[in-house]
């Protein structure tokens, strides 16, 4: 193994990031994933959907209005961020320490709305408390992804830290989208009464907010060592530079179109009036059967996170390859499950394993997407002189909120106006729902996951970034950093640079 070492933070050789750094930022990153879970996950379907009080065709157009604002804030916060240095010479890393605090109150405020009374004011007070958490998780969900790319100047040390860092996260984000509403289940078993939306909902809630607010801190401890060459000029060059990111654009619209898979959001009511399940005579509700069962489907895709280098490898050296793959498995696997049925306990559990296995790669697309993120900010500073950290992730966060949002949106519109899905708040197990719901539920639970799967390979088909390409970019980088005469092939060196190296050698 080569020696970690810091005396030459340009090296793409040598190692930088030492154990207890990366152990840090990995435990910061579970804490931002234990607050995540609460708005990211299918728990705030089920909130938004039956413990908010709002209606849900409501509430779904909310949510999409709001993630039409992400659209706006999100790649100008991004820009902005790589515009500002702060005094120490870093422009990430201290937006680290300042958000968590903020974020943690605006997600309690989140979960205080079934307190109010329905009506306007439950509205505009659940859509303030939502618009402010939108910007504050932003302000600091760019800088944590933003500096895997600036963590190392060395690929293979920055892929293995993304590899670790990403599934890390989705382990994280697993154990927390299936604790909570498990808890949250075994809570209302425990105290009965109109009070569980009211009280037990926002206090728990808000625990894990604060907790989860905390942890994430100490994704501070990683540094900043990609050194700044060139530094933009204005908000307009760096929305130039994310037109120019043609990669980037091409993931983020494929992460969108793979946002009308609303089958996850809709497991909960499946279970809770469709398919009830018992265990040693025990009748689980939805909340708790959903969870079981979406760990069974997704444990193999977190195990292959594991090995993603190696599967990459079999792919050809691909991680785009790889993508596409997965996707196609995926979808295969999700219209043979909606053949199966599940009709019996063996045809339900049969239609399981075979999702199971199909979407067993899936779980690489996180550590894909964040490693080709960051090769495209090699290849956009390798050309134009200038990073763009910010702006760059600033736009995976707003895919990831924007998808985010697109399904929880179409959830509830499909729920309100397709399934006309009636609410109470304490719903019965196998309590009535009308004709609609039953006839659509199986369809739209199994199907639209693979109709995305199939959308979001599209755009992965222009993709056109070999390795060759790749190693040409690190190795003129390189030698840019230790002011060495490049291979002359980029427009950059060719403007900018190549006469002084000229000027230079003929006055010797």
């Amino acid at each position: 193994m080569e020696k970690l070492t810091e005396t030459n933070v340009y090296s793409t050789k040598e190692k930088h990031v030492s154990k207890k750094e990366m152990l840090q930022y990995m435990v910061g990153l579970g804490g931002q994933n234990m607050l995540y879970s609460l708005i990211g996950a299918g728990f705030f379907t089920v909130f938004l959907n039956t413990y908010s009080g709002m209606d849900a065709a409501v509430s779904g157009v909310i949510i999409l209005i709001l993630k039409i604002w992400d659209g706006i804030n999100d790649p100008i916060i991004g820009s902005i961020m790589d515009r500002i240095n702060f005094k120490n010479g870093e422009k990430i890393r201290p937006w680290l320490k300042v958000m968590p605090p903020i974020i943690a109150v605006a997600t309690t405020m989140i979960f205080l709305t079934p307190i109010l009374p329905s009506g306007f004011w439950k509205y505009l007070f659940f859509t303030l408390s939502y618009a402010v958490w939108d910007i504050a998780y932003s302000l600091q969900d760019v800088p944590i992804w933003s500096i895997t790319a600036m963590v190392s100047p060395n690929p293979e040390e920055r892929e293995n830290f993304i590899k670790w860092a990403r599934t890390t996260s989705s382990i994280s984000f697993g154990i927390f989208t299936a604790a909570i509403p498990m808890l949250y289940s075994i809570l209302i078993q425990i105290i009965k009464g109109p009070s569980q939306t009211k009280v037990i909902l926002p206090i728990m809630c808000a625990s894990f907010a604060f907790l989860g607010a905390g942890l994430s801190r100490l994704c501070y401890a990683a540094k900043e060592r990609v050194p700044l060459i060139k530094k933009q000029d204005s908000l307009k060059e760096g929305f130039s530079l994310l037109f120019k990111n043609k990669m980037m654009l091409l993931l983020s619209l494929a992460n969108i179109l793979g946002a009308v898979g609303v089958g996850t959001n809709l497991m909960y009511q499946f279970f809770q009036f469709e398919y009830p399940m018992t265990v040693f005579g025990i009748q689980l509700d939805g909340n708790m059967t959903s969870t079981v069962i979406g760990g069974v489907i997704y444990a193999p895709s977190t195990v292959a996170m594991l090995f993603a280098d190696k599967i990459k490898k079999k792919m050809g050296g691909n991680f785009v390859t790889t993508m596409i793959v997965a996707q196609i498995l995926c979808a295969v696997a999700r219209v043979i499950a909606f053949f199966i049925g599940y009709s019996t306990p063996t045809a339900f559990w049969f239609g399981v394993v075979v999702q199971a296995i199909g979407t067993t790669l899936t779980g690489i697309l996180t550590i894909a997407q964040t490693s080709l993120f960051s090769d495209s900010i090699d290849y956009i500073e390798w050309k134009t002189g200038m990073r763009t950290e910010g702006v760059t992730f600033a736009m995976q966060t707003l895919f990831s909120k924007v998808s985010s949002g697109i399904n929880q949106g179409l959830t509830g519109v499909i729920l309100g106006n397709l399934m006309h899905y009636t609410t109470t708040d304490n719903p019965e197990i196998g309590g009535f729902q009308p004709e609609a719901f039953h006839k659509w539920i199986w369809p739209m639970l199994v199907l639209t996951p693979a109709v995305a799967a199939l959308l979001y390979v599209i755009p992965l088909f222009f993709i056109k970034y070999t390795q060759k390409q790749k190693d040409l970019v690190l190795s003129d980088l390189e030698a840019r950093r230790e002011n060495r005469p490049e291979s002359g092939e980029s427009p950059y060196y060719q403007k900018e640079l190549k006469h002084k190296f000229e000027a230079a050698q003929a006055a010797e």
